[in-house]
């Protein structure tokens, strides 16, 4: 979705390969807060990371349970979604993953309730995607084509050694200090199935993504898919 919004602005980016190929996004909420469903969010607070589309998402996900945004309270915390719901700043949160912040709460044993954002009314789309300039690209497609299969050795490195993988996520100076080792092995296990290990994008996917954010009104007009992404630079199977 950031891709097509920042195309339609003008954003000289293609999309080159997909690291993850479907949403992880998520709406969450704890079990013991007397949430049971969308329709209980009325008069609620839900915290959002913030992101320019976020808030269009939100109102298609709450119109599953007959809400609008005018019913709820929506804050932006950044990525500190666990604290705003852990401290009770937020009766749930939107925009987080599954694999991560839903991780973390289930690796505390607080027992997260998580609907992913495709059973709420939004279409698939490719949650990770590696941009690039087109001119850079041209200038150097054997470099890009490179880069490209040397990401597709470090996934298959990764599901091959997840020990290493996850010496290698302590050691990357991008940690969260306050997610221990295990939460962070939660985390890994959670995440390495929905990696892609193609990389490859499917236009017609994408697509039907532009279509749908044309109907909720999120973009102007509808590019073609080969405006905004290629395989063309994907490892050879």
């Amino acid at each position: 979705p950031q891709v097509v919004l920042a195309r339609e602005k003008g954003a000289p980016i293609v999309a080159l390969g997909s690291l993850i190929s479907q949403p992880t996004a998520a709406m969450i909420w704890l079990r013991n807060s007397g949430v049971s469903d969308i329709a209980d969010l009325k008069g609620k607070t839900i915290a959002i990371p913030g992101l320019p589309f976020q808030r269009d998402f939100l109102e298609v996900a709450l119109a599953q349970g007959g809400l609008t945004l005018a019913d709820v309270k929506v804050k932006n915390v950044g990525y500190d979604l666990v604290p705003a719901l852990v401290s009770g700043r937020a009766d749930a949160i939107f925009g987080g993953s599954r694999n991560l912040e839903g991780a973390v709460l289930e690796t505390w044993g607080l027992d997260p309730v998580i609907t992913r954002v495709q059973d709420l009314g939004i279409p698939l789309y490719d949650e990770l995607v590696l941009i690039a300039r087109p001119d850079r690209v041209a200038e150097n497609p054997r470099m890009i084509r490179g880069f490209m299969s040397a990401l597709s050795r470090g996934t298959a490195a990764a599901v091959g050694d997840r020990e290493s993988a996850l010496d290698s996520i302590e050691g990357s100076g991008e940690t969260n200090i306050e997610v221990g080792r295990r939460a962070k092995e939660v985390q890994l296990e959670a995440t390495l199935p929905l990696l892609s290990r193609s990389a490859y994008m499917n236009p017609t996917q994408a697509s039907e993504l532009v279509h749908w954010m044309h109907e909720q009104g999120m973009i102007q007009r509808k590019l073609p898919a080969s405006a905004f992404l290629t395989n063309a630079y994907l490892p050879e199977p």
